[in-house]
């Protein structure tokens, strides 16, 4: 599955995100540690992963892809679990020799700092990073998989690293992945356009039989150019 990175923009304007409520149906998905077959433009590339541990309390995610040409992206997300699902305190991306960006969420402050920018974000609840979102999306499906429907759609207020946005995630259906392991039934969910000209777009599709886990991720990108996790 591609987990792979989504990029910043802006959906919701300059700023405010939308509302988050407490005390979700929200299940975390089980720890687990997944191997992807990674896809350039269709090549295939080296294996990505996907580290996910929780206690039901903390949890702590890492992905690590091979980009040709460019090196190891890795990103690494670790936070709590609260009323509103996952509750990242920490949000760190490296590409390739370029160094870390570090992105620390304050709750005390409401306030997403940066290494990368003096600006800050707000930090509403139910705040993501743009991995941890993933994790957050599983475990809403896990906890109720009935409510995701095709044509429904969720908004998320996503830290980068360094900016937030809204990104509307909307369901589009049950489909069949086709992978090493033979075919898996998955649940196919989209990311809309953030705002007017966005074509950078996001396709997820979380797997049941993987504890709703990513068995497939693609991400496409403006210039055509497109980057696929598939569960190995």
């Amino acid at each position: 599955s591609g987990t792979h990175a989504a990029s910043a923009g802006d959906a919701g304007g300059a700023a405010t995100p939308g509302p988050a409520t407490s005390g979700v149906k929200f299940a975390a998905p089980p720890p687990g540690d997944l191997q992807y077959d990674t896809f350039y433009n269709g090549m295939q590339n080296m294996i990505g992963t996907i580290h996910w541990r929780t206690d039901g309390r903390t949890y702590d995610l890492s992905v690590s892809m091979p980009v040709p040409f460019v090196g190891p992206f890795s990103y690494r997300s670790e936070g709590r679990i609260d009323a509103f699902g996952i509750a990242p305190d920490r949000y760190v991306e490296k590409r390739g020799k370029r160094p870390e960006d570090i992105a620390i969420f304050n709750r005390e402050s409401h306030q997403v700092v940066f290494t990368r920018t003096p600006n800050n974000a707000p930090l509403p609840d139910g705040v993501q990073d743009r991995f941890s979102m993933l994790m957050q999306l599983s475990g809403l499906v896990r906890g109720n998989p009935s409510a995701y429907k095709p044509g429904v759609t969720q908004q998320f207020f996503v830290i980068d690293n360094n900016s937030g946005e809204t990104w509307p995630i909307t369901v589009i259906g049950d489909e069949d992945v086709q992978t090493q392991a033979g075919s898996v039934r998955a649940r196919h969910f989209m990311r809309l356009p953030r705002r007017d000209g966005d074509t950078r777009r996001i396709d997820m599709w979380l797997a049941p039989s993987l504890g709703w886990l990513p068995a497939r991720l693609v991400q496409s990108e403006p210039n055509g150019a497109q980057i696929e996790l598939l569960w190995h």
